[in-house]
């Protein structure tokens, strides 16, 4: 089974969250926080495309700067993305060279 659902964060900016169900258990996710600027940009990404849980920040000069979340399940990273996302977004956006007026 698959579920998908947004977190509002602020008119301009979302969480996209994508968890695969396997037996009660997630076996696949991705928590990605979006801004708008004239499309939905991904800034920071938490996923387990490669085997283990990561975490990806897009850069606005095309880089991705990935760090590697060890001894954590998918359940638990899951949950702490989301918590880390909604209180640090704005920092992200700074951190990843986002400037939007305010």
């Amino acid at each position: 089974m698959v579920k998908r659902f947004f977190i509002e964060l602020s008119f301009e900016d979302r969480i996209r969250v994508v968890l695969k169900i396997n037996k009660n258990h997630v076996s696949d996710f991705v928590v990605q926080y979006e801004t708008w600027i004239d499309d939905w940009k991904p800034v920071v990404r938490y996923d387990f495309s490669h085997g283990m849980p990561h975490r990806d920040f897009m850069m606005t000069d095309g880089r991705q700067v990935k760090e590697w979340l060890y001894g954590k399940t998918p359940e638990e990273v899951v949950n702490e993305s989301i918590d880390d996302l909604k209180k640090n977004w704005h920092k992200y956006l700074k951190r990843c060279g986002y400037e939007k007026e305010n």
